[in-house]
């Protein structure tokens, strides 16, 4: 049967495994393909411009309040009358606290813990914060990009994918990044002659 299959072009074999030849969803209409989002980009508005179904990635080091922006994200989209999707990767809902210091209330967002992003599915037309992608190995990184631009593609709406920086301060699969990211962003703490400085915080686009 797999023969005949590869011989009718509907299945293929990559290394060990067999795959199906899946007929293409053709579409005439693409005025929706590239729709600017109705509402404001937290930080990046006055930078950028976002479209339906864009990836923001942002790195950040060990420690260095990924928790803290995702929440202050998350509040300038509440103060939108937008209810985001925040998924936490992190034990314990360390966020409820920075939440609560925002004034963000219940039902403000929803949330989620999830250890597992390849095996997550967007909502449709949301904003969603995932806070921060933890594969098995690092080098599986590039293959999360490519799977959340899937689920971008068929879902729409906004992601940001948070992620660790390596030791030199770039990205996990730097490559990966440049290519399926709509905008990408470094979260750096400021160093005054050579001395952390903790409160003053910038983007490095």
């Amino acid at each position: 049967c797999l023969a005949q299959l590869m011989l009718d072009n509907k299945a293929y074999k990559q290394r060990t495994l067999y795959k199906i030849i899946q007929r293409p969803d053709w579409r005439t209409e693409f005025l929706s393909e590239s729709k600017v989002l109705e509402y404001n980009v937290p930080y990046f508005q006055d930078v950028a411009t976002f479209r339906k179904g864009d990836m923001i990635c942002l790195g950040a080091g060990t420690g260095i309040g990924k928790g803290h922006i995702s929440m202050n994200i998350i509040k300038k989209y509440v103060d939108q009358g937008i209810k985001p999707y925040y998924v936490s990767s992190e034990p314990g809902n360390r966020f409820a606290q920075i939440a609560l210091n925002l004034n963000l209330k219940e039902n403000d967002f929803y949330f989620l813990n999830h250890y597992h992003p390849e095996q997550l599915e967007l909502e449709d037309d949301a904003v969603t914060i995932y806070d921060w992608i933890l594969p098995s190995e690092f080098s599986d990184t590039a293959n999360l990009y490519k799977l959340f631009a899937q689920q971008l593609d068929k879902h729409g709406g906004l992601l940001y994918v948070f992620s660790q920086l390596n030791e030199s301060g770039d990205f996990y699969a730097s490559s990966m990044v440049r290519f399926f990211s709509s905008f990408a962003v470094k979260y750096f703490y400021t160093k005054v002659n050579g001395v952390t400085d903790n409160i003053n915080t910038f983007f490095k686009t």
